[in-house]
């Protein structure tokens, strides 16, 4: 066995933990026999989404739905575009908003609310409106969770 192979399994014979070892095998980036698995990227995005998804879809609250006004086009090139409203059912928790996101230079109040939703079939924007349990709420920020790289959930600030 190469001298780093043997520095790295005599290191994780120290531990007594598999998580430990699991973990160090992960930082290591070295593949062996012992139960591990290298998470690239995108494996990583992918495995947070699912997590996400899962909580989202264990502690959803209410109906939650999101309200996209979209353009049809007309059925001859010459008919105007017709206007339709689209539903799409939101996997989401509502919450009050905190006082940590209020200050002087954001135009949010204690009656707005903060929806974190798993990511649905089409991302929010500003001027969709969202219903809570048939509530209409006009969506005034939009953020994707985590901030870079691929979204795992948005959080949604709504006043109704």
């Amino acid at each position: 066995m190469a001298p780093r192979l043997e520095a790295i399994h005599t290191t994780l014979a120290a531990y007594r933990s598999p998580a430990i070892a699991r973990g160090f095998l992960l930082m290591a980036n070295y593949p062996c026999r012992l139960p591990c698995r290298i998470i690239t990227n995108m494996n990583w995005y992918s495995h947070i989404r699912a997590h996400h998804d899962r909580l989202m879809q264990r502690y959803s609250q209410g109906n939650v739905v999101l309200e996209k006004q979209e353009s049809v086009p007309g059925p001859e090139p010459w008919d105007p575009p017709v206007i339709a409203t689209v539903y799409y059912p939101l996997r989401a928790t509502v919450r009050g908003i905190d006082a940590e996101h209020l200050d002087s230079a954001s135009n949010l109040t204690m009656s707005d609310l903060i929806i974190q939703c798993a990511v649905p079939a089409v991302v929010p924007a500003v001027d969709d409106v969202v219903r809570v349990d048939g509530a209409a709420l006009a969506v005034l920020q939009v953020t994707a969770l985590p901030g870079a790289g691929g979204p795992v959930g948005y959080k949604l600030v709504a006043r109704g």
